[in-house]
């Protein structure tokens, strides 16, 4: 048992040793740091030991980002680092709600696990993976269109091709899955596509990674736009509909029959959460809520339900 940050809770009785400590990650045994990939990090200290080396990595808005050592930018109870980079919250937020109903707890891990690895891959030749043009080639909305098609097509027929007997779930079908999942819930964020739908283009993070400053300011939230969050559960569900992967024993089952009603449960628990945690949150400082916090969740609701009027308010 764990901490947040990762400080060892002693629990009697255990009689096995075991190297694979906080989050999955392995523990030296001599230094006692925890190897999360990228770098290393002092859970006993809650801070890495190297800063992080990603231009994307701070954000003005959020002073918690200034600090290139922090572990989540300080939000251990809310964020998992899974290699040492900047947290992925929104992409593992909605892969959870999404998918939680229908694999089971080790396979959801994966399958965030896989949005924190893809999102290492962010040079401009590899926008496609993103839903975003090659801006540096000056890469057509059209063609950037199709390579993005082309590469979630992709994905899905390796998931698909690498299930087990019965339609099971594997790691390799999970990391394509994951990877796929991860390109069309990007196709939603206001900061890669276009109002009319067409991926914008990338040039890299800019002069002291200004632009990248920007990119991750404008998708830090889920309430930037709610339209874009319900409709990249809805894809991510249908990702995994259209896969065909087997129903998990214990586990609900998607289908076609119940498919609307499905989506419109997870993103109202969705929209639910956000709000509790956002109540609990200024109760416990003193600050401001904001006004009229439940018409706010209700109005939230319908607006990732796929209701425009209420995106307005």
């Amino acid at each position: 048992m764990y901490y947040p940050f990762g400080g060892e809770i002693a629990v009697t009785g255990s009689s096995f040793a075991n190297n694979y400590k906080f989050t999955g990650k392995e523990r030296d045994s001599e230094s006692g740091l925890d190897n999360f990939g990228a770098r290393y990090n002092a859970s006993s200290l809650g801070r890495f030991m190297t800063p992080d080396s990603s231009p994307d990595r701070i954000a003005m808005r959020d002073p918690q980002s200034w600090n290139l050592y922090s572990y989540v930018r300080n939000r251990p109870t809310r964020s998992v680092e899974v290699g040492g980079k900047w947290d992925t919250d929104i992409h593992a937020r909605i892969v959870m709600y999404a998918l939680q109903d229908y694999v089971s707890a080790g396979e959801l891990k994966q399958l965030v696990a896989a949005q924190y690895a893809i999102d290492k891959y962010n040079a401009p030749e590899d926008q496609a993976m993103h839903s975003m043009s090659n801006g540096k080639a000056h890469q057509s909305a059209t063609e950037a269109s199709a390579e993005i098609g082309q590469f979630i097509n992709d994905m899905m027929a390796e998931a698909r091709a690498n299930l087990g007997a019965g339609g099971s779930e594997t790691p390799l079908s999970l990391l394509f899955e994951g990877y796929g999942i991860h390109t069309v819930e990007d196709s939603t964020s206001p900061m890669h596509t276009s109002p009319s739908g067409l991926p914008l283009p990338w040039n890299g993070s800019g002069f002291l990674g200004l632009r990248g400053l920007a990119h991750w300011s404008g998708e830090n939230q889920p309430d930037a736009d709610w339209a874009g969050i319900g409709q990249a559960i809805r894809l991510t569900m249908a990702f995994h509909l259209i896969l065909g992967a087997g129903c998990e024993q214990g586990e609900a089952c998607l289908t076609n029959e119940n498919f609307e009603r499905e989506v419109a449960k997870n993103i109202s628990e969705y929209v639910s959460s956000f709000y509790a945690s956002r109540s609990a949150k200024c109760n416990g400082t003193g600050e401001m809520c904001g006004p009229s916090p439940a018409v706010q969740e209700d109005m939230a609701r319908q607006c990732a339900l796929g209701n425009p009027a209420a995106c307005d308010h």
